[in-house]
């Protein structure tokens, strides 16, 4: 699809479709399809689950579906379908695809639940496509589709390919008259990639899994005692005791309470405050590490170490669109089925944190390649808006971070996330933090006065369509008599971290997936990076697909589909490849708009640009 753009909507036929099953394609000992419904051109039809009448329904796909063949794919949830596809042994590459729950997705993103609900029922009460069975639907939720009767499973299955199909053309409809079909095009693209990417697996380095989990036990437990010593014992799994030593003893001022009006001791109400004496310095450097360390073991290493013990140390992900409201992609472990870890919370594939990435290791003969956008969102923030200083200083390799390093006094790698504090409308925290944001805000200067443009337009209309033509809905944005602006940060930040996370990344990712040989398989997209498995000696294959992709082919994609031009700003990649996830050498390469790229390396300590040429090093 990556070649193809909306009006294959209108030039081909659509073919609908769902399938009733049990268990989840990627596990062959739960999985089986039931039933299935397709309706093509005004007739409907109906396979069973024996293997003679899928491979028909595969071909059937396969035939109408294809690239080069007159139909398309319509489905609701469609990677659920295109997941049962790819079992039966179709090339997920080869299809067109419309998902009409992303399609729900990009019309009511940031709407309240009663406006925006993109399940297969909101969509069809919403266009007045008719109502599922009630009856039915308790059937499926509280049995296997293998268990229930015949003729109500096929009922179900035909009135779900009903509903799909009439509300997909009042959706196309409206998709069209407000100038968002080509989003609705980007992210169903994207679909059978993600659908194909579910059938890999993250696998685990056992012996190193351990070690962390073991330390990070014994460090809590060391924190816990400091804790417990420190503040005469209170519990701090105890809200009240906790808010009484915070509060009372420590002398802090409670801002944020709870919605019973109890003084607020969570993690950001606690973040909000600001150390001044001895006292409340050495208990927040105390408790914000001991939170640090428990946080690593809930969210993530009690996950990790349960998979080593129960699923032979894989790690299955799932990959979700549809849950943001800026359209990045959000992913999921697999929870634990049974056994003493099915109650470890499942670790976000996404915000798995730097130091734990080196756990992940590669299949034998392979390799983990990591690559990710040069502060992209930043350039993004620049193309927008065009501002000349940010524009001079990424041709000019201008490392902003370790600029902010150098106002911090920190290490480059944490000033990362203070750097673009205040393009996303951050202005509080420590004077330092406040200090920072008015001069970051003064100097690019252009860039902030779009990003108030914006709030404007938020404010009067409900909603900002984002330069690339996205529409967000800000449907309880307002200003109080002090001129605070409730949703400031949300308006200044999703138009370019969707810009960026939601469009660049995703789209680039499509490109590798789709001109990637079979010794190069994608596994992951987390925020601005792409993580792929690189069998040994295809190296450089990997390094070519991901510059073109990233700084290349996304560019002319935005230009064709979206209407968008990058302009001037370069983009930019950074390159890893090692045994294990996030290891290795970084090698940096950047793209003038036409196409040349240059490698970044650093000539006595400075960065200089220079010829890259094919695998070359």
């Amino acid at each position: 699809m990556i070649n193809g753009g909306p009006h294959w909507y209108d030039e081909r036929t659509p073919l609908f479709l769902d399938l009733e099953f049990d268990g989840h394609p990627r596990d062959p000992t739960t999985a089986r399809i039931v039933r299935a419904v397709a309706s093509y051109k005004g007739v409907y039809s109906t396979f069973t689950g024996d293997p003679v009448a899928l491979q028909r329904l595969a071909s059937f796909v396969a035939s109408e579906c294809d690239l080069d063949g007159p139909g398309f794919l319509v489905a609701h949830n469609a990677k659920v379908e295109l997941g049962w596809l790819k079992y039966l042994g179709l090339e997920l590459r080869r299809l067109v695809v419309y998902d009409t729950m992303l399609g729900e997705w990009v019309l009511r993103a940031g709407l309240p639940a009663s406006e925006g609900a993109i399940s297969l029922d909101g969509m069809a009460t919403r266009r007045s496509a008719g109502v599922k069975d009630e009856w039915i639907t308790m059937l499926f939720g509280s049995f296997k589709a293998s268990d229930l009767p015949e003729e109500p499973l096929k009922d179900h299955c035909l009135l779900d390919v009903a509903l799909t199909e009439s509300s997909y053309y009042k959706q196309k409809q409206e998709l069209k008259a407000k100038e968002l079909l080509p989003i609705q095009y980007s992210r169903s693209m994207l679909t059978p990639m993600l659908a194909d990417m579910e059938f890999e697996h993250l696998l685990l380095d056992k012996a190193l899994v351990d070690f962390e989990y073991q330390k990070a036990r014994a460090k809590r437990e060391e924190l816990a005692q400091k804790l417990y010593t420190l503040t005469g014992g209170i519990n701090m799994n105890s809200p009240k005791q906790k808010a009484a030593y915070v509060y009372d003893k420590l002398g802090f001022q409670c801002t944020v309470r709870t919605d019973s009006g109890a003084r607020s001791t969570s993690e950001d109400a606690l973040a909000s405050l600001t150390p001044e004496t001895p006292e409340q310095e050495e208990f927040f450097s105390l408790y914000s590490e001991y939170v640090e360390v428990n946080t690593l073991l809930t969210k993530n290493l009690e996950y990790f170490w349960g998979l080593c013990d129960e699923n032979n140390c894989r790690m299955d992900v799932v990959l979700r669109q549809g849950t943001t409201t800026t359209h990045r992609l959000s992913s999921n472990g697999v929870p634990f089925k049974h056994s003493m870890w099915k109650d470890a919370k499942s670790a976000q594939g996404q915000n798995i944190p730097r130091t734990l990435k080196k756990l992940f290791t590669s299949p034998p003969g392979y390799k983990i390649g990591e690559v990710d956008g040069s502060a992209l969102e930043f350039r993004v923030g620049v193309s927008m808006s065009g501002d000349p200083v940010g524009l001079r200083e990424i041709v000019e390799l201008y490392d902003i971070h370790s600029a902010t390093a150098e106002v911090y006094k920190c290490s480059r790698q944490d000033a990362k996330p203070r750097t673009f504090k205040p393009m996303y409308g951050g202005t509080g925290g420590s004077p330092k933090d406040k200090e920072y944001s008015k001069f970051f805000r003064k100097k690019y200067a252009v860039l902030n006065a779009m990003q108030e443009r914006w709030v404007m337009e938020a404010l009067a209309n409900k909603k900002l369509r984002s330069p690339f033509g996205l529409v967000y809905n800000f449907p309880n944005i307002s200003v109080d008599r002090k001129g605070y602006v409730n949703n400031k940060r949300d308006v200044y930040n999703f138009p370019i971290q969707g810009g960026a996370t939601g469009e660049i990344i995703p789209i680039a990712m499509a490109y590798i997936w789709h001109n990637a040989p079979p010794e190069i398989r994608l596994v992951l997209q987390v925020h601005d990076s792409v993580v792929g498995y690189v069998k040994d000696g295809c190296e450089s294959v990997w390094e070519d697909l991901c510059i073109r992709a990233m700084t290349i082919d996304c560019r002319e994609f935005l230009k064709r589909v979206y209407g968008y031009d990058l302009g001037e700003v370069e983009l930019g990649i950074g390159s890893k490849l090692s045994d294990h996830w996030g290891q290795g050498e970084e090698r940096s390469f950047q793209t003038t708009p036409s196409g040349v790229v240059h490698e970044i390396v650093k000539v006595d300590g400075k960065k200089q640009k220079v010829p890259y040429s094919s695998g070359g090093k």
